[in-house]
């Protein structure tokens, strides 16, 4: 599956700031450029022993985002094999992202969220994809959230051959329910005209 979007970027408006939100879990936090513009973010560094304003514990978050996912998943060509995503909180920053009421009511990017530093991993058994990175948990709500991360061709230890661009691995979890998928994003411009191409090369779970 391919996506197609033509982007009009203004002077001092990266394209990473728009692809890339995340950072390492060694690194301080990096603020989104579209994020910072819409409403202004507070960033407050929390403990495991903490309590969130979105109604539950810091603990409970990293328990949801420590999590294994084994079951087949599915290329883009059709052909499918056996894969593993893995998450895991090891000690990483975790920090409480508040924002002010959005001035130009791009509300998307103003959700308060607790942010947790995880490493992630994905193999699969046909040896295409072996990725070990750092990414950004978000927790929205309870049992709820999202990670995606940027990974340089080299990053892939797998046979899968990137020919330019670079990959983004994302998922997104919901109780007992998950799904994700592996990217390819490339980006071009003509003139003031910018696009961003992503074409998803792996998907989990096998579509029905």
């Amino acid at each position: 599956m391919q996506f197609f979007l033509p982007l009009m970027l203004s002077g001092g408006c990266s394209l990473q700031s728009l692809v890339d939100d995340t950072a390492s879990v060694n690194d301080e936090p990096e603020v989104d450029t579209m994020e910072e513009e819409a409403c202004s973010p507070i960033e407050t560094a929390v403990t495991a022993d903490d309590t969130t304003p979105l109604g539950f514990m810091v603990a409970e978050a990293i328990e949801w985002v420590t999590n294994t996912w084994m079951g087949t998943m599915a290329h883009s060509d059709g052909s499918t094999t056996m894969g593993v995503v893995q998450t895991e909180w090891t000690g990483g920053p975790i920090v409480m992202v508040t924002h002010d009421a959005p001035a130009s009511g791009i509300e998307i990017f103003c959700m308060d969220h607790l942010r947790i530093g995880v490493p992630l991993t994905l193999s699969t058994q046909d040896g295409s994809f072996n990725f070990t990175l750092v990414a950004d948990a978000k927790v929205s709500a309870t049992e709820e959230w999202t990670t995606s991360v940027e990974a340089a061709a080299d990053e892939n230890l797998g046979s899968h051959d990137l020919d330019g661009g670079t990959y983004m691995v994302s998922k997104v979890a919901s109780g007992e329910e998950e799904s994700g998928d592996v990217a390819v994003i490339t980006e071009g411009s003509d003139g003031d005209a910018v696009w961003i191409s992503q074409d998803v090369v792996l998907s989990w779970p096998e579509a029905p």
